[in-house]
């Protein structure tokens, strides 16, 4: 059993190679999920507004979130961005000698990702926005305004 000391003292519980294993299983599982969801929520994206040919970004992937099992599309969130963010520290410690910033943007949108579990409003909703929609959009503008400077930093 691992004791707090040594975590702290150098034997990290993120390792480059976890991070590695993180950095692969993240985006398998995100679309991995998407694809799922979608089949299954398919009749139920298009009665909320989403139209897969003119607009495929409308109300998709985040509207999944609302469907009858929107709680995956919840987990798909979450779990995605907390392996990004493993990955963003695996980085950090493997890179030597350049930059820090792309693997510190890189973790700052694997959070934002995890925000991304807050529900989204619906397109056509009745009554003002709710915090978790408030919540899911601004994490959704910091995921992209931190994702695309990692790409090119790194």
């Amino acid at each position: 059993m691992r004791t707090f000391g040594r975590l702290v003292a150098g034997d990290p519980l993120i390792t480059p190679r976890r991070a590695a294993l993180a950095g692969i299983a993240g985006p398998v599982l995100f679309g991995g999920g998407l694809v799922v969801l979608t089949a299954l929520q398919y009749g139920f994206m298009l009665r909320i507004g989403w139209e897969p040919l003119e607009d495929p970004s409308g109300a998709w992937p985040s509207g999944l979130a609302l469907g009858p099992h929107g709680w995956v599309q919840d987990l798909d969130f979450a779990f995605s961005g907390a392996l990004l963010a493993v990955f963003a520290v695996g980085l950090h410690r493997g890179i030597t000698g350049s930059s820090k910033a792309g693997p510190a943007l890189l973790f700052v949108a694997g959070v934002a990702m995890a925000l991304l579990a807050f529900e989204t409003d619906p397109i056509d909703r009745a009554g003002p926005r709710t915090l978790h929609g408030w919540v899911h959009d601004a994490s959704f503008v910091l995921f992209v305004l931190a994702l695309v400077p990692a790409l090119f930093l790194l």
